[in-house]
Parts: C-alpha cells; sequence; structure tokens
C-alpha cells in the first residue's frame, strides 16, 4: 500500500533542503573577492647625507611633520595635515596616463606628477568587478621641498611595495 501523504512529505522536506543548500551556495562570497582589490602607489620620504670624509652618500628615512595631500583635480584630500608621516599611499587615474597630486610638506608645497600606463583590466567576477594595475613610466616634481624622485618599483598592483622615494 502507497501512502501519498508520507511521499508529499519527504519530497517537500527535499525540496527545502535543496532550496536551503542553493540559497547557502548563493550567498557564499567568490574568493576572488577576499584578494586585494586596491591598486595604490606608495612613497617613501628620505633624506640623503654624505659622509664628510669617505663622501659616502647614505639614505635616511625621513619623518614628515606634518603633510596634506591631494590630486591635482579634486577638492578632497587624501591626506589633512597628517603627522609624523613616513609613507603615504595614493591611487593612480584609470583612464588617464598622468596623475598630479599637490603635496604640502609643513608649510611648503610641491606638484608631483606621476607618468604611467594603465595595463589591462584585471576581471575578477561579475559580483567583485575588475581592477587596473599601472606601470609608471616617470615621475617629476617642483623642487620647492622635493629635492629628487627615484623609481623603486614601476609595476603598481595589488602587493604592498614602495614605489618611490621621495628626497629632501
Amino acid at each position: 500500500m502507497f501512502n501519498s501523504g508520507y511521499l508529499i512529505k519527504n519530497i517537500f522536506f527535499l525540496f527545502i533542503l535543496i532550496s536551503m543548500q542553493m540559497g547557502f551556495v548563493s550567498c557564499t562570497t567568490d574568493d576572488e573577492c577576499r584578494k586585494e582589490k586596491d591598486v595604490n602607489m606608495q612613497f617613501a620620504f628620505y633624506t640623503e647625507t654624505v659622509h664628510p670624509t669617505t663622501q659616502v652618500i647614505s639614505k635616511t628615512a625621513f619623518n614628515i611633520d606634518s603633510i596634506w595631500v591631494k590630486a591635482l583635480d579634486k577638492d578632497s584630500f587624501i591626506y589633512k595635515n597628517k603627522k609624523n608621516v613616513k609613507t603615504i599611499i595614493l591611487p593612480l587615474k584609470k583612464f588617464e596616463n598622468q596623475t598630479d597630486f599637490i603635496v604640502q610638506f609643513n608649510d611648503v608645497t610641491d606638484t608631483i606628477s606621476i607618468f604611467h600606463d594603465n595595463n589591462e583590466n584585471y576581471f575578477l567576477s561579475l559580483e567583485c568587478g575588475c581592477i587596473v594595475t599601472h606601470t609608471i613610466k616617470e615621475a617629476v616634481s617642483t623642487n620647492h621641498f622635493i629635492k629628487s624622485i627615484e623609481i623603486l618599483n614601476t609595476e603598481i598592483n595589488t602587493t604592498d611595495a614602495t614605489h618611490l622615494q621621495i628626497f629632501h
């Protein structure tokens, strides 16, 4: 004898179980979304000193007492009166090959121009979007506070690396 109520109850239970499993799968985060998606350039501040007797030049990390930074074409500050700074992290434009920053060191202002290539978009997923990496071609500045800029690492991607050294 066939119990149709028992079969319907089991089918209904199976339907609920499958629906819940599909719901859990659709709510899980894509592993790619957990990856770092911010692509920023890192500057470190240094000063050069020459040993008086050996004439050997040495680089020494340099702390900035107070810094203000904003993109040339933006009104808002990326850093606003940040104190005791050794490094700064700044974004580059994704659709242009030049990014300019106005940087105020204490009471002296310089403009830094970064010329870069924007590499192909790296597609993560529909949910996570894509990222654009960059390759630095040249970095120049006005020379009020900044003595020179040295490019250490031309590839800007999601890894944490110092790309430019700014010398005072």
